[in-house]
């Protein structure tokens, strides 16, 4: 059929063909209504989806961030952020370190002290260190070095307490124990040494305090078998070792310097009695004591 026979089909009838178009455009508007909005409500939930997917992981990034931040350690110790005063405040003080010996210069030992019987007093009187104070006088023991009062540091006699009152010393160097060999045991000798100790330290608490350990006699003065041997010179000098720490009161092992190698007795080269070092020794004994110095920060 043309459409010249269509039309005039729809001329003849013209209420039936009005029908069918209406049924049409009808059918058309219905179905495109149902169509258009689910189309609409498909792209909504779409954009909406991809907007909660958003949300939600800008959420799970937030909370990552907050429990790595829960989690983070606490800063509890020296590390290496730890600024450089933190590090040194941290340090044990120089007073309570433990004092590692070694070479000086020939200035150390002005401004010590040295307290000692006969042995020390030739370091006073030979020595010639005239930047140092000397507290000495022959037959000095450990029973006696607190309650005698000499004149060998300023002029007038003074007992060691009020020299160590009167003026402050950076170094000690104190050695006792010859004459005592007679007297006594090497436990109580070693206890009033403490005693002689304790009471230095309390009058110079900053002080550092070198034991210098008894030195031997020869093989010589050893074999005359009296009190004054080199065993019980020993047995004291491991009594002596005891009463020291290494911190502020070091035990210095002199006859090192002044012993015949291997023997364990005085060098009879360095002496003329078999007891007391030589005057033109003393190079030796000042040495020893420059090679066992510590370095104040």
């Amino acid at each position: 059929m043309n459409i010249r026979n269509k039309i005039k089909k729809f001329k003849k009838f013209p209420f039936l063909s009005l029908m069918i178009l209406s049924s049409v455009l009808f059918g058309i508007y219905f179905v495109g209504k149902q169509v258009l909005p689910a189309v609409s409500d498909h792209n909504h939930s779409q954009i909406a989806k991809k907007t909660n997917g958003k949300k939600e992981t800008n959420e799970k990034k937030e909370n990552s961030n907050q429990d790595k931040k829960n989690k983070a350690p606490i800063n509890q110790g020296d590390d290496e952020t730890t600024p450089e005063k933190d590090r040194q405040e941290n340090k044990i003080p120089f007073e309570q370190q433990e004092k590692k010996l070694e070479r000086v210069e020939d200035n150390y030992l002005d401004g010590a002290l040295f307290i000692g019987d006969s042995r020390t007093t030739i370091l006073h009187d030979y020595g010639g260190w005239t930047g140092t104070d000397f507290f000495v006088k022959n037959g000095l023991t450990a029973w006696t070095v607190l309650d005698t009062p000499l004149d060998t540091v300023n002029g007038t006699k003074e007992y060691l307490t009020q020299i160590l009152d009167r003026k402050i010393y950076p170094k000690i160097y104190i050695m006792l124990g010859i004459n005592e060999l007679g007297e006594g045991n090497p436990q109580s000798f070693a206890k009033q040494f403490q005693l002689v100790l304790d009471t230095i330290a309390q009058k110079q608490p900053h002080a550092i305090l070198f034991l210098e350990e008894i030195i031997h006699v020869t093989q010589q003065q050893d074999g005359k078998k009296s009190y004054i041997n080199n065993g019980e010179i020993n047995r004291r000098n491991e009594e002596l070792k005891k009463i020291t720490n290494g911190i502020n009161c070091i035990y210095l092992p002199i006859n090192e310097a002044f012993d015949l190698e291997g023997t364990g007795t005085l060098n009879p080269a360095f002496s003329g009695d078999g007891i007391h070092v030589q005057a033109k020794n003393l190079d030796i004994w000042k040495n020893f004591l420059l090679d066992h110095g510590v370095n104040f920060k």
